[in-house]
């Protein structure tokens, strides 16, 4: 029988297996979107900026608040935290 901790580890472990996942999405899919415009549009002088760069900045934001929340906002370390500040304050 599993215990609510290793239930805890393999919900992150899966959390954080998705943000690699997502992650070369993101690489590959910024990759194309630049060669795309490598190739068909970046001499014209009118085009301003690069569209790529919308898209890339978009899915970078996605990207770091996926990040944010698997690596540093885990819910499962404030929780351990908050049971043992408890336990403290039972304990004293």
């Amino acid at each position: 029988m599993e215990t609510q901790r290793e239930k805890q580890l393999w919900e992150l472990a899966k959390k954080r297996s998705k943000f690699k996942r997502f992650f070369y999405v993101y690489l590959v899919l910024t990759a194309i979107f630049w060669m795309i415009w490598f190739f068909t549009d970046h001499q014209n002088p009118d085009s301003g900026l690069p569209w790529p760069m919308f898209p890339t900045l978009t899915l970078a934001v996605v990207l770091a608040y996926i990040f944010l929340n698997v690596y540093v906002f885990s819910n499962h370390n404030a929780i351990e935290r908050e049971y043992e500040r408890l336990t403290k304050k039972k304990e004293g």
